[in-house]
């Protein structure tokens, strides 16, 4: 990797898919010390099985769209376009949004209050240390086109 090429990336705090698993890992490891729940139990199930079954279908729509514009998609490797196409024209985050469906879904699903606590830590996380850090970098990267990005397109829904 050139040096040129490790300077145009996003500073994340941490790759998404790590900080998933890891807060997966907690909120699972916390429902095992103490299961409480939060749903009603009829509904935990067809819920949160509907919930990780749409964040799935969104993980792989916006997966596909941003390989299909020719996009990388790791943090640590360069942006080199805007994509606005498929879920990216109605939110700058489908793939994060997945993945805090994916987790809220796995929470209503185990009914687990110490994985829906895990969700939100992730949530804030996510924000802070991966989507402001993205957009920093973007906004510097691409100027003018991707402010006006941001300002037509919400960043989560």
């Amino acid at each position: 990797m050139t040096e040129e090429r490790s300077e145009d990336r996003a500073r994340v705090m941490i790759r998404p898919p790590i900080l998933l698993l890891l807060c997966l890992l907690a909120g699972l490891g916390g429902h095992a010390v103490i299961p409480l729940a939060f749903v009603p139990e009829a509904l935990a199930v067809p819920v949160g099985a509907a919930l990780v079954v749409a964040s799935i279908g969104l993980f792989v729509w916006a997966v596909r769209t941003m390989l299909g514009a020719g996009q990388s998609l790791p943090t640590h490797e360069p942006t080199t376009a805007i994509v606005r196409a498929g879920p990216y024209g109605r939110g700058r985050n489908p793939i994060y949004l997945a993945f805090c469906g994916l987790q809220l879904g796995i929470a209503v699903w185990v009914n687990g209050v110490a994985l829906l606590a895990s969700a939100v830590v992730c949530f804030w996380v996510l924000q802070k240390g991966v989507v402001e850090r993205e957009e920093a970098y973007l906004t510097a990267k691409f100027g003018e086109p991707y402010r006006a990005y941001q300002r037509e397109v919400r960043r989560w829904l």
